[in-house]
């Protein structure tokens, strides 16, 4: 190694820009479209410049990024982390639990399975259809105490059961 040189893994991110953006249904007590829909305007601006502030910001830290393009009617496509849990260049795909929400399923397979033709990640896995796990939004990896944390509740599954309420 050289002097100087570090043996860190660049960070990679998967991002999606905020296009399509909007809060058009309400999976979660967050999410109000008819105050998005008085406000739209505004906040759809807000996102994109706060979307462009963290991309260039992540870009400044020297990250690599990936993109997945925005599509009409997948508003929340925003949410990458969603899409999968990633660890050790391994991907297991999120299964989501609401409607609205799993037509996104295809579309972050189809970016992961990029991934791996370009090398960038080693294995692409699925969840049984009958299991929920909204990928890195119900899960986290701990570098400083080497764990794998997961959670269940209003997202993801305890057990195996209906994928929609």
């Amino acid at each position: 190694m050289k002097a100087g040189a570090s043996n860190s893994v660049q960070p990679r991110f998967l991002m999606c820009h905020p296009q399509h953006f909007s809060v058009s249904y309400a999976i979660n007590p967050w999410m109000n479209p008819h105050a998005w829909a008085t406000t739209d305007l505004a906040l759809s601006e807000a996102a994109q410049r706060q979307w462009a502030t963290f991309h260039a910001t992540l870009l400044n830290r020297g990250a690599a990024i990936e993109f997945v393009d925005p599509r009409p009617g997948l508003p929340d496509l925003v949410f990458t982390a969603n899409a999968a849990v990633v660890l050790d260049g391994k991907a297991l795909l999120a299964r989501l639990r609401h409607p609205e929400r799993q037509r996104e399923e295809p579309v972050f397979a189809a970016a992961f399975r990029m991934l791996q033709t370009h090398a960038q990640i080693s294995c692409v896995a699925e969840l049984p259809e009958n299991l929920v796990l909204e990928g890195a939004g119900d899960c986290n990896w701990d570098k400083q105490r080497n764990h794998f944390w997961m959670g269940y509740g209003p997202r993801s599954l305890l057990s195996i059961g209906q994928r929609t309420e």
